[in-house]
């Protein structure tokens, strides 16, 4: 029985490991997250939005002056400048919208790490009931040879209860085996050097991904 609870007891540390790892996982992802809002209230109070306003109105302007002077070609030269200082300006609030995109992948990563570090507690707990179950006798065992039925009655009991938890891991597996290193790879795409269609297919195709992984979806519950 001495190699038995060594046995149990090795194979429960490496998972109390895991839970203790998720733990700060999760605790990186959401320092992250507060770096990533900082970021963003700091580009939107450099850039704001009353200066795209402000373009706007100039170039309404000039746009009605050239069509009654279509001959003013120093209007259209300036026409011209402001209309790129606004592309410019546009381009960085496009910035701000994909950080506030971050921000929620960053969430539901978060929500991911949580309901993994939950399944793995919930590991945890079964291989303590199960070391219990495989060691229920072992004190007895050793003073009365009357027990012995007992006592193979009990392992074998216990031998169901691990098969089944193999068998639960293998589902798991199939659950965590989707989240591969191309769900967070937006994470290290420059955006603003994308066309908007190219932009817009990173963005579904996240998405897919995080709802495959959804903590709503999932079978680990």
């Amino acid at each position: 029985m001495g190699k038995i609870r060594t046995w149990i007891d090795d194979i429960i540390k490496p998972v109390d490991s895991v839970v203790k790892r998720y733990e700060q996982h999760i605790q990186s992802v959401a320092m992250c997250a507060i770096d990533v809002i900082q970021v963003q209230k700091i580009k939107e109070e450099k850039l704001g939005t009353l200066k795209i306003k402000s373009l706007e109105e100039e170039i309404a302007q000039l746009e009605e002056k050239m069509r009654t002077d279509k001959n003013n070609w120093m209007t259209e030269i300036q026409l011209t400048e402001l209309q790129k200082e606004l592309g410019r300006y546009r381009m960085k609030q496009g910035v701000i919208f994909y950080l506030k995109e971050v921000q929620k992948f960053l969430s539901q990563i978060k929500q991911i790490l949580v309901q993994l570090q939950k399944f793995w507690e919930r590991v945890l707990s079964l291989l303590d009931t199960l070391k219990d179950k495989t060691l229920v006798v072992d004190n007895l065992t050793e003073d009365l040879d009357d027990l012995k039925e007992e006592f193979l009655t009990s392992i074998e009991a216990a031998r169901e209860d691990w098969n089944n938890f193999g068998g639960s891991c293998r589902s798991a597996q199939g659950v965590f085996s989707i989240q591969s290193e191309d769900t967070y790879k937006f994470l290290e795409i420059n955006t603003s050097s994308l066309s908007e269609d190219e932009r817009r297919m990173l963005y579904e195709s996240v998405m897919e991904k995080l709802n495959q992984i959804s903590p709503q979806n999932s079978s680990t519950e």
